[in-house]
């Protein structure tokens, strides 16, 4: 009886626990996060079974986190709304979010810091496991761990959009400059990879590195990954299995789906098989799902790698894609289109022949945007008119031009 009380009257107070620097928890009066100490209340309320439940909290300076734990774990979600408020989190250890719910949101935030943790999986510097929304937020933290390990998000099961990684990344597999994975019905939008990923094993992606989905039921899956540009340094050292956009897919589920639409890879990619710009191998093992690869541009060296290295896809073991609209640039990249070869929906162009508005007819202005200098150097390759006001932007748009045999 007595411990029965005791958990009634916890419960009637939880309300009245967590008094943050300010605030109700309202959209219009967020609770205020000012402080470490408000950072650990915040931690506090998600022990609370659902007392994150749209609450809403407000980062209102930059302040160094002190959590030894990671917000929101595995059976108690985040469920509010974190709004940074383009204010930063210093952090060390850990990543800031374990889980998040469908109902989450965390958006506005600046990460710095160092996360090195050897001993764990599952790090990212915002969210291990989202499955709700990361918008607009930037990672400047370097990270160094184990495996499964992104730049904005850990295992993406929700939505990640407007986000830029500058951090650099070290771990033994499974590494994305965005997030490890992408799964279930998951879209990854409009991020920038600036930072550089190396896999000491494998499975290295600018973007994801992994987009793999196996079940037993008959689930349909759709992901969508649009909008995107890496260019960091993408090394693969061990088995050496990188792509510049995604490292790997490999899916055996029935009547899914993965869009790879409007991507530009214009970093470094390396490894020692199962290498390209966009996507390192393909395996798909149900003829009644199918992958797109739509409107996408390689400008970025492709080394190393035997026969299964290309400068769109790497590698296809099984049913083939729907290619259509990709190129790439034959003067960086000596690896043709793909498995080696260039084939129908993909071409190979010299430089000069990709910059200013030479593919213009090609990928039309809906999407892209182009700069045609008044010489042929001050040129840019074609540019996403979602991205082209960043600054990676356009240093991965920045052309270097080889002596071509022809004059200018």
């Amino acid at each position: 009886m007595k411990k029965l009380l005791n958990t009634i009257l916890f419960l009637i107070s939880v309300p009245y626990l967590f008094s943050f620097s300010g605030g109700t928890g309202t959209e219009a009066s967020p609770y205020l996060i000012n402080s470490s100490a408000d950072l650990n209340l915040l931690y506090d309320s998600t022990l609370i079974l659902n007392w994150s439940s749209d609450k809403h909290f407000r980062l209102e300076q930059n302040i160094i986190s002190n959590l030894t734990s990671r917000i929101g774990g595995s059976n108690s979600s985040f469920k509010g709304h974190f709004d940074g408020n383009r204010n930063k989190i210093t952090i060390s250890g850990f990543g800031l979010f374990h889980t998040t719910d469908t109902s989450a949101i965390i958006e506005n935030l600046i990460i710095d810091g160092h996360i090195s943790n050897a001993g764990v999986d599952d790090i990212a510097p915002f969210v291990a496991f989202n499955y709700g929304i990361v918008r607009n937020c930037i990672n400047y933290a370097n990270i160094e761990v184990r495996s499964y390990v992104g730049g904005i998000v850990s295992n993406n099961y929700g939505i990640v959009q407007n986000c830029i990684n500058y951090g650099n990344i070290e771990a033994s597999s499974y590494i994305g400059g965005i997030a490890a994975t992408s799964r279930n019905n998951s879209l990854i939008s409009k991020c920038i990879n600036v930072g550089n990923i190396t896999a000491l094993m494998n499975i290295a992606g600018g973007i994801i590195s992994d987009c793999t989905w196996s079940s037993w039921s008959n689930y349909i899956r759709h992901r969508t990954i649009e909008y995107c540009v890496n260019i960091g340094t993408i090394k693969a050292i061990g088995m050496g299995l990188a792509g510049g956009i995604i490292g790997r897919i490999s899916v055996s589920l029935y009547d899914s789906s993965i869009i790879i639409n409007n991507c530009i890879n214009a970093g470094f990619v390396s490894g020692t098989e199962y290498i390209s710009g966009i996507l390192g191998i393909y395996i798909w093992a149900q003829s009644q799902a199918t992958t797109t690869i739509t409107n996408c541009i390689n400008t970025g060296v492709v080394e190393g790698g035997t026969a299964n290295s290309g400068a769109i896809i790497g590698y296809i073991s099984s049913a083939t894609p729907i290619l259509s609209n990709c190129h790439y640039d034959k003067q960086f990249c000596n690896h043709k289109g793909v498995n080696g070869l260039d084939v129908s929906g993909v071409s190979g162009h010299i430089t000069r022949n990709m910059v200013g508005s030479k593919l213009a007819s090609l990928l039309g202005d809906i999407d892209w945007t182009y700069v045609e200098g008044a010489t042929l150097i001050e040129s840019l390759y074609p540019q996403l008119k979602t991205l082209d006001h960043t600054d990676a932007s356009k240093v991965g748009a920045t052309p270097i031009f080889l002596y071509d045999g022809i004059k200018d």
